[in-house]
């Protein structure tokens, strides 16, 4: 008897480990044996699935599996290896998913129908453990000068359709991989027409390129047609930096619709890099803090930056700001949402006036680090609540703009930490728009008045924390 339930539990821990390498053999069902080499059984978890030269594959319930990779060698335009994953759809890869070409096609003039095609339908859901990477490539190789032969390929994903939002998650990175040696250009699209994205690692897009080529790696939203108007969500949970972007290489389209594109940065001490080739929609800050680390224009947001409750968007050095701005109303503070402008980023932190519609109930922070004095509230512009942080020195010049009671400037001001000077002709009249005028010092700060500093004798001006 011990001997009989020795073998028991030996034969369900080999099997329990067992995985196989699993090649498509025609298009159809995932869930049909008979499309898979070998056809014991169906893919499950484990297993290692591969999808190939044009076969085109379907999902319609929950599967796991340990690696997906597919992949096109043969290229020609009636050729396309395809997943596509209907709404019932529920696909969990728990490594890693690779969108391959690697076409060995020979001609002498090429075009696109003979371009090696991988695609992924996604209408349903996908979980990725590991790395998402799309990658392929286009050479030309001679010998002797007498030989030719050009390869050429393209991979696509497009994520939801009007009637399905599709849901992907990558909990590793998403690697775009383009390479090239000649003017034929590979392609990765990967195309969110409806639907949430979530990206857990790094957004990798890189190139090889040949000597004046830049290589196509498109980061797209699509919405012609019936596809306008469908909401579109891309989450970004990486601390630090998610973005790796390579100069030259990435075109990205942005919808048009720009209110229904959301960018989530959500991961507290987060990142936000911006290149002169991307295009956000909305960026929305979900988090603690978030630092910008570059300069923001026009030309990078197409809907508006929006700092929602509980979240702050920090700027802290010269090279970033959102001086570039100017399109009214296009940085919003939603009530409890800061803007903290720290030394560096104090001077040219802000954007012009008009450009920041800031809620009754948000915040302006001006943070200056101990032993450094920085002049605060110099730009023009709408502030309901100022707060003043750090151990250093803020100084409202004799030179900024009067903060008067018709010009809607400042409500509240609360210093927590540190000095405030108020130069000589200093003008810091609050507005009531906001409700009770209020200058609030902490107990552990100084406040400096030089000798006719113009302050509101209405404002209730009072110590806290004593």
């Amino acid at each position: 008897m011990k001997k009989y339930l020795l073998l028991v539990l030996t034969v369900f821990t080999f099997t329990s480990v067992f995985s196989t390498d699993f090649r498509s053999k025609r298009s159809g069902a995932f869930e049909d044996k008979t499309n898979w080499t070998p056809s014991s059984r169906v893919p499950g978890p484990g297993d290692n699935v591969t999808i190939q030269d044009g076969d085109d594959i379907t999902i319609s319930s929950a599967i796991t599996v340990a690696s997906l990779t597919i992949d096109d060698k043969n290229g020609g335009s009636t050729n396309t290896t395809l997943l596509t994953i209907n709404p019932t759809g529920n696909l969990t890869v728990t490594g890693d998913v690779t969108m391959l070409t690697n076409n060995p096609r020979s001609f002498t003039s090429p075009d696109y129908s003979n371009v090696a095609y991988t695609q992924m339908w996604l209408y349903g859901t996908l979980t990725v453990g590991g790395d998402f990477t799309m990658t392929n490539s286009s050479y030309i190789t001679s010998l002797l000068g007498l030989l030719t032969t050009e390869y050429i390929g393209s991979n696509q994903i497009i994520l939801g359709n009007p009637t399905n939002p599709g849901t992907l998650t990558v909990n590793g990175d998403l690697n775009l991989s383009t390479e090239s040696s000649f003017d034929q250009l590979p392609q990765n699209n990967f195309a969110i027409t409806h639907g949430t994205v979530t990206f857990g690692g790094m957004l990798n897009l890189t190139c090889n390129e040949a000597s004046g080529q830049a290589l196509d790696n498109f980061l797209f939203f699509y919405d012609q047609g019936g596809y306008s108007g469908l909401q579109k969500d891309v989450f970004f949970t990486k601390t630090g930096n998610p973005f790796n972007l390579q100069q030259g290489m990435l075109n990205t389209q942005s919808s048009s619709d720009f209110s229904n594109t959301i960018w989530h940065f959500t991961a507290n001490n987060q990142a936000l890099i911006v290149s002169d080739l991307f295009t956000f929609g909305i960026i929305s800050i979900e988090s603690p803090k978030v630092t910008l680390g570059s300069n923001l224009n026009e030309s990078h947001v197409g809907g508006k930056v929006l700092v929602t409750n509980g979240s702050t968007l920090v700027i802290d050095n010269a090279n970033a700001n959102l001086s570039g701005l100017t399109t009214a109303n296009k940085v919003e503070l939603e009530a409890g949402g800061t803007l903290r402008l720290k030394d560096a980023g104090i001077a040219n932190g802000l954007p012009a006036n008009g450009v920041l519609n800031a809620n009754p109930n948000s915040f302006v922070d001006f943070e200056v680090s101990n032993n450094q004095n920085y002049d605060v509230l110099s730009a023009s512009g709408t502030y309901p609540k100022v707060t003043m942080s750090g151990k250093g020195t803020k100084t409202i010049s004799s030179s900024t703009p009067d903060i008067d009671n018709g010009s809607f400037r400042v409500g509240e001001v609360q210093v927590n930490e540190g000095t405030l000077v108020l130069e000589d002709g200093v003008m810091l009249h609050l507005n009531n728009r906001y409700g009770t005028k209020r200058f609030q010092l902490d107990s552990a700060t100084t406040l400096k008045i030089e000798s006719i500093a113009d302050v509101d004798a209405f404002a209730d001006i009072s110590r806290y924390n004593t």
